[in-house]
């Protein structure tokens, strides 16, 4: 009778035992994959999405923590948590089990929490589970091009004496970039080409055109970039300065050189002039993603041209004409390291 009484009691002890484990937080895994653990969701416990809890391994006398998980979803009993940071090597199996988050409480490094028994040393992490972080002394080179769209910001009333109803033109820029890495700053060279040139159409009364005028932008120079932070997704400031340069074009419409002919007896013909080489800065924002990048530009620059005519002495006088010819563009690219 003494056994039969020895075994209640040892199996009332057990019951304790285990009872006491859940009230102190202890849920087993009943499933896994690389990144996922199941749980089975318990009675005494009200969870919700985005909640925290260490994966944790009992190892002899020791509880080692592997991971730490959040709450994903949840489909009848059970519910499914991503790991986000792992803390140990080793993946977890079933019958380990998960702990609710608490930093306060417990430490993420495999410390003993309810066997008396003092924490084991802190094992150093592996390499290849910690998150890179790039070096902020690093020095490398990188390269990039790009395409866009902008749109001119012209004085109109340089251009054709008018101001109001100026119409602006778009563009298509296409270009490269060269920087050296140096941290967060890139120090290097940009090279920008108006593939489609600022295009301005002159048009008679009955809105017929009379002649398009062509302004073709070449920049090079030199381009800083800083980078807010060393994330994957990088948001920068970035600032150049250098030469632009490129030609004036007036292309007469065939129906007015026509109409021309007729009243003159002579043939209109384009007029092409080489405009000055001219100094300008730009500024602008953007945001990198590993590979790619898109970013706002604004060019403050000045054009300029000779033109020359006659006083009423019949001298000939020269007269350096300029133009405002700020422009803006949205580009974007691809980058990558050389």
């Amino acid at each position: 009778m003494s056994n039969v009484r020895l075994l209640i009691v040892l199996l009332i002890a057990a019951a304790a035992l285990f009872t006491g484990a859940n009230a102190q937080g202890r849920y087993s895994i009943v499933g896994t994959t690389n990144d996922i653990v199941v749980m089975e969701i318990p009675m005494d416990l009200k969870i919700n999405v985005g909640d925290r809890f260490y994966v944790m391994r009992r190892k002899g006398v020791e509880e080692l923590t592997l991971a730490i998980a959040r709450v994903e979803t949840f489909k009848g009993k059970f519910c499914r948590l991503r790991l986000t940071e792992k803390i140990m090597k080793d993946p977890p199996r079933e019958g380990d089990y998960l702990v609710p988050y608490d930093p306060v409480k417990y430490t993420p490094w495999g410390d003993s929490f309810d066997t008396g028994e003092p924490a084991p040393a802190k094992p150093q992490p592996q390499p290849e589970f910690l998150d890179e972080q790039p070096s902020t002394s690093q020095v490398g080179f990188l390269a990039a091009v790009f395409t866009g769209y902008g749109l001119s910001n012209f004085d109109g009333e340089e251009l054709y004496g008018v101001k109001s109803g100026f119409s602006q033109s778009s563009y298509v820029p296409l270009g490269g970039q060269f920087f050296v890495q140096a941290g967060q700053f890139h120090i290097g060279a940009e090279v920008n080409y108006a593939v489609a040139p600022f295009t301005f159409e002159t048009e008679n009364g009955n809105g017929g055109v009379l002649w398009e005028d062509e302004l073709e932008q070449l920049q090079f120079g030199a381009l800083v970039r800083f980078n807010f932070t060393q994330t994957p997704a990088k948001p920068y400031l970035r600032a150049g300065a250098g030469v632009y340069t490129g030609n004036f074009t007036r292309k007469f419409s065939d129906q007015y050189k026509k109409e021309f002919k007729d009243e003159f007896g002579v043939d209109l013909k384009d007029v092409k002039e080489n405009l000055d080489t001219n100094f300008g800065f730009n500024l602008g924002a953007g945001v990198a993603v590993h590979n790619g990048f898109i970013e706002f530009v604004y060019h403050f620059v000045e054009r300029s041209y000779e033109e020359t005519s006659t006083d009423q002495t019949g001298k000939e006088v020269k007269e350096t004409v300029r133009v405002k010819a700020d422009n803006w563009a949205v580009q974007v690219g691809v980058q990558f390291p050389l």
